[in-house]
C-alpha cells in the first residue's frame, strides 16, 4: 500500500489520520429509544454558531454579544435550518462528501486502503452536541456516553484499524475519568478537550489544585 503513494524503496512508515468523522444524525440514537425522547430537537444554527465562536463567547453575557443571525455562517441557511438557501451552493461536489450518513466500517477501510491510510481515530459529536441545548449534567453524561458506546461498537468490526476518539463531559473529573478509562478499553486513544474553561478551570490548571479536583 505505502509503495503506492512513496515508491518501492521507502522506508516502512504508519499513516495515521487523527481527525476523522462518523456523524450520523440521528441514526445513531436508533438503539437508545429511551433516551431519545428525553433529548431535546437539535437547532443546527445553534450547533453551528457553537462550534465557530462557542468557545469565545462562553463567558459573554448575552445582552453583549452580537444578534444570534449575526453569527450564523452566511453559507449554512439551509443546513442551519433556519432558512431556505436563495443562492446555488459552490461547494465542490465530490463522493463522500456528506458526513451526515450511515456510519460504515467496511467502506471506511476501503477508502483507508486507497489512501494509504493504516489506522483512523475515528470523531463522533453527536453526543456532545446536546450539551449545547440540555442544562441536566446528568442527561448530558448519559448521552455523550451512549455516543462513545455507539462510536465503538461501531468500529469494532475494523480489527483495530477504527479507533474512537472519546467525548467527555468535564464538570465532574470522576466521571470523566470513569468514562475514559472505560473508552480506552474499548480501544480509544484520543479524547476531545474544550476550548473554555470548565468550572473555572482552565486546561493549564495543574491537577491537584483545589480548582482540578472534582466536586
Amino acid at each position: 500500500m505505502q509503495q503506492r503513494f512513496l515508491g518501492a524503496d521507502a522506508a516502512p512508515v504508519t499513516v495515521i489520520d487523527v481527525d476523522a468523522h462518523f456523524e450520523p444524525g440521528d441514526e445513531w440514537l436508533l438503539p437508545y429509544p429511551d433516551l431519545a425522547k428525553r433529548l431535546p430537537k437539535l437547532d443546527p444554527g445553534a450547533l453551528a454558531v457553537h462550534a465557530i465562536v462557542g468557545d469565545l463567547l462562553r463567558d459573554v453575557p448575552a445582552a453583549a454579544r452580537p444578534p444570534f443571525e449575526q453569527l450564523v455562517p452566511p453559507v449554512s441557511p439551509s443546513c442551519t435550518g433556519r432558512k431556505k438557501s436563495s443562492r446555488r451552493s459552490v461547494a465542490p461536489k465530490f463522493e463522500g462528501k456528506n458526513q451526515f450518513q450511515v456510519a460504515n466500517a467496511q467502506a471506511g477501510l476501503k477508502w483507508m486502503d486507497e489512501q494509504g491510510i493504516h489506522i483512523q481515530n475515528v470523531i463522533c459529536l453527536a453526543g456532545i452536541a446536546y450539551g449545547v441545548q440540555v442544562e441536566d449534567l446528568g442527561l448530558r453524561q448519559e448521552v455523550i456516553r451512549a455516543a462513545n458506546t455507539w462510536l465503538a461498537d461501531t468500529c469494532a468490526a475494523s480489527n483495530g484499524r477504527l479507533l474512537p476518539v472519546s467525548a467527555l463531559e468535564y464538570s465532574s473529573l470522576d466521571w470523566a475519568v470513569e468514562e475514559l478509562a472505560r473508552m480506552r478499553r474499548r480501544g480509544s486513544r484520543i479524547f476531545l478537550i474544550p476550548a473554555y474553561p470548565v468550572n473555572g478551570c482552565r486546561r493549564s490548571t495543574r491537577v491537584g489544585t483545589r480548582c482540578g479536583r472534582s466536586r
